[in-house]
């Protein structure tokens, strides 16, 4: 939409493409001795119609435990239900692993960091694409059926760039 403002993707090698998930922003973290899941603009899930969906997340036991060593970051996830459809109804309940934030300075801990994170706690990360260029990404994706598009991920996982599909981007 403003591409002036970001650097631009294909100057960097760091790029990692991944499925953009239609779904709702999670951010949970370990604070006053308290596991808090939000989202967006919320001080807590539970202000949420589907609140019982985020509640499957806290039923990961390896997770929970994770976030409360490791309290010094924030965990997203993106929450993808059939009980809050944004286009795409997923059919079941699941979540995506996107980042993890350092409290202290805000910096991501990078995607090596966050696939191994999402190994030790069982949540996934969204699939991972390969394209040569934003030019490639874009003439591709236009046109895919039934996925949101991708997310552009590069600058040392400090910039992402959001790519729809037309027919989704149609839906909205």
């Amino acid at each position: 939409e403003k591409p002036d403002l970001y650097p631009d993707p294909d100057k960097f090698n760091d790029r990692v493409i991944t499925l953009k998930c239609d779904g709702t922003c999670v951010i949970v973290d370990y604070h006053n001795k308290q596991i808090n899941l939000r989202t967006r603009g919320t001080l807590s899930y539970l202000s949420q119609n589907n609140f019982v969906d985020f509640e499957v997340l806290l039923q990961n036991q390896d997770f929970v435990d994770y976030v409360i060593k490791n309290d010094r970051f924030s965990y997203i996830l993106e929450l993808e239900t059939p009980n809050n459809v944004i286009v795409i109804n997923p059919g079941e309940i699941r979540f995506w692993l996107l980042d993890i934030i350092n409290k202290d300075d805000y910096s991501s801990v990078g995607y090596d960091e966050l696939c191994e994170v999402s190994r030790k706690v069982g949540i996934p990360t969204p699939p991972v694409y390969q394209f040569n260029s934003i030019s490639d990404i874009v003439t591709n994706v236009k046109v895919w059926k039934g996925k949101e598009g991708v997310v552009v991920w590069y600058n040392n996982f400090r910039n992402r760039v959001k790519i729809k599909a037309r027919r989704y981007r149609d839906w909205e």
